[in-house]
């Protein structure tokens, strides 16, 4: 499964950030069902790496989760923040993506997601991790 989402929107960063919220927290939720169904390996365990989206910084964003990523062998940051976020919510441990953006011309620019772990605050960056 795979969303679409055009950022360009909206010109209004909190509208931007309630979205964008929105979309991975129901991400992560759908991403802890599939783990759930399917047997997958872990994210650092699948080969998977991090790799930019195509056309990243054109405002459109897709958000794939774990079989469609692990399926083509690659995912950008939110991907695979979405993917980690439900492997750790999985395991007890409650996780959300932590998202960032930049408005530069009046228009929404490429952003970053990683991982906070709400029980230690601690936050982690899968891009990094798999080849960012």
């Amino acid at each position: 499964m795979q969303v679409r989402t055009d950022i360009q929107k909206t010109d209004d960063p909190e509208e931007l950030a309630s979205m964008l919220r929105a979309l991975s927290v129901g991400h992560v939720c759908a991403a802890v069902e599939q783990l759930r169904r399917h047997v997958l390996p872990g994210l650092y365990d699948s080969g998977v790496r991090y790799r930019p989206e195509p056309g990243a910084g054109s405002g459109v964003e897709d958000f794939a989760l774990p079989m469609t990523v692990l399926h083509r062998g690659y995912g950008d940051c939110d991907d695979l923040a979405i993917w980690r976020c439900a492997e750790l919510c999985r395991a007890g441990q409650m996780a959300l993506p932590k998202i960032y953006w930049r408005v530069r011309e009046g228009r929404v620019r490429v952003y970053h997601a990683e991982v906070r772990i709400l029980s230690t605050g601690r936050v982690e960056d899968p891009s990094r991790l798999l080849g960012m």
